[in-house]
C-alpha cells in the first residue's frame, strides 16, 4: 500500500485494524475511509506533514462547517468536533485524535482493511493508553493471502457512518450506561 498510494495526496494513512466489522460483504480487500484506525498503521512525510497536535486551527475548520460534507450522518460530523474540542480544551495526553483531525480537515483518505488484520499485545498494567487486558481486538487476527484492490479512491461514507454510531458513539452510552447502573 505505501508504495501504489505514494503519489497519491488524498491517502495519507494505511491501517491494520478494523474496528468496524470482522467480515465485511465487500469485494476488495480494504476501502477508503475518513476515519483512520491507529492500530497498526502506516503514512508517508508529506502526510504528516499536515499533522498539529494542537489543533491550531480548529475554531475557524468547525466554523467552516465543511466537515458535514464529508459524513452522511449530522451525528457522526458532530461527534468528532465534539471529540477535537474535547481533546483541545482539556490538554489530554494523546496524539491519535489529532491525526484524525489532520485527515478529515485535509480531506484525506485512510485505507482500512476489510478484516482485522492487528494483534494488539500492548494491553497490559505497565501499558500507557491500553490497561484494558480485555481488549476488542486483542484476539481478533486475520491475514490476507491475495489483496484486491478497490476500482476507486471513493470513500465509502456508509462504513464511516456505521463505524462512528456503533464504535464511538453508542460505545459511550453503552459505557457511561454501565457506569450508571453499576451506582
Amino acid at each position: 500500500m505505501l508504495e501504489r498510494y505514494r503519489s497519491n495526496n488524498e491517502v495519507m494513512h494505511i491501517s491494520g485494524a478494523n474496528f468496524n466489522v470482522a467480515s465485511s460483504p465487500l469485494q476488495p480487500s480494504y476501502y477508503f475511509s475518513q476515519c483512520p484506525h491507529i492500530w497498526g498503521w502506516a503514512t508517508w512525510k508529506r502526510a504528516w506533514e499536515t499533522y498539529d497536535i494542537d489543533m491550531n486551527d480548529l475554531s475557524p475548520y468547525i466554523e467552516s462547517r465543511s466537515i458535514y460534507t464529508l459524513f452522511k450522518s449530522k451525528d457522526a460530523a458532530d461527534f468528532w468536533i465534539s471529540l477535537f474540542k474535547h481533546i483541545k480544551g482539556k490538554n489530554i495526553d494523546t496524539w491519535d485524535a489529532q491525526w484524525a483531525y489532520s485527515i478529515i480537515k485535509n480531506k484525506g483518505k485512510a485505507i482500512t482493511p476489510k478484516v482485522n488484520l492487528v494483534k494488539n499485545i500492548g494491553f497490559g498494567d505497565t501499558s500507557t493508553h491500553t490497561t484494558n487486558k480485555n481488549g476488542h481486538l486483542s484476539h481478533a487476527t486475520h491475514h490476507m493471502e491475495h489483496i484486491i484492490h478497490p476500482q476507486n479512491t471513493e470513500v465509502d461514507r456508509k462504513i464511516d457512518d456505521i463505524l462512528v454510531h456503533t464504535l464511538y458513539i453508542e460505545s459511550f452510552w453503552n459505557k457511561l450506561f454501565r457506569r450508571l447502573k453499576i451506582r
